[in-house]
């Protein structure tokens, strides 16, 4: 059985709409991977606890939108996510998309990395990248 909860740490509301779809999308990444979700949680929070989080565990000193936290003691998937909405929105109006379709990018490229996938590399990026388009594509073909 896989379990994904949904944590909001922020003063906004209804961060996710269309839950349903995005649960859906996570199960799809996990099953064409063939990965067994015990549990994942996606804490929504903002820059300053997600800076404070990059700075303690992983000794970076500056904001990003998304911090995946590989707990598993198992084959099956135990995780946390951390998501700072603030970036998400700032990345949201960057990248001339809609706040919903940039979210659950996010979360899509997490749940990529608990699968496997990288992104420190040039190649991997790439890979990264289409990857996430792929699941974003499915997605979009559920909403739409």
């Amino acid at each position: 059985m896989q379990k994904f909860n949904f944590y909001n740490e922020t003063n906004k509301n209804k961060i996710l709409k269309n839950k349903k779809l995005i649960v859906l999308t996570i199960s799809k990444i996990f099953q064409d991977h063939k990965k067994t979700v015990e549990q994942i949680n996606f804490i929504f929070t903002d820059d300053k606890s997600l800076k404070a989080i990059n700075v303690k565990y992983l000794n970076h000193n500056y904001n990003t939108d998304v911090i995946t936290f590989d707990l598993s003691e198992t084959d099956k998937v135990f995780a946390e996510v951390y998501i700072s909405v603030d970036t998400v929105y700032k990345n949201a109006k960057i990248y001339k998309t809609f706040f919903n379709t940039e979210i659950a990018r996010v979360i899509f490229h997490a749940c990529l990395h608990l699968v496997g996938y990288q992104d420190k590399t040039t190649s991997q990026k790439k890979n990264m990248v289409f990857q996430e388009n792929l699941y974003l594509d499915f997605w979009n073909r559920q909403v739409n």
